[in-house]
């Protein structure tokens, strides 16, 4: 069973999926800052962000949590240092089983001066015992 939300139309229930420890980079803690499902690889892209008072940040994580697991892969380790990971979106790239995944930074610009911004991963696809891997 999940949990009943109060205060709904039609009442809802939520159940648990996963927990996700993000761990740390330094004494900074990595918390969630997007989700998207991928039908092509079959699972969730999970974004993760660190961030610390004015306009500091430390690092972003990302991880693909395949249908029917609790344990999300580690895909790519304390990326974009200095920049803040905010939403993540899959695009395209659907040739031979690859995919595009466009990550956005929301930088804080009144903090930091720097502009938010678009980046793309091209070439994520699964290797022959499933995990993910990213490039040529």
């Amino acid at each position: 069973g999940g949990k009943r939300i109060p205060g709904t139309v039609t009442p809802l229930v939520l159940e648990h999926l996963a927990t996700i420890d993000g761990g740390t980079v330094g004494k900074h803690r990595f918390s969630l800052s997007g989700a998207e499902y991928d039908s092509l690889l079959g699972g969730l892209w999970l974004l993760g962000k660190t961030e610390e008072g004015q306009g500091m940040f430390h690092g972003n994580r990302l991880w693909f949590l395949p249908e029917g697991s609790r344990q999300p892969q580690l895909v790519l380790d304390t990326f974009d240092p200095g920049l803040k990971a905010e939403g993540i979106a899959v695009c395209g790239g659907e040739r031979a089983g690859e995919r595009e995944l466009v990550i956005s930074y929301d930088n804080d610009y009144h903090s930091t001066r720097l502009p938010s911004m678009l980046r793309v991963i091209r070439g994520v696809r699964k290797d022959a015992e499933g995990r993910i891997t990213l490039g040529p």
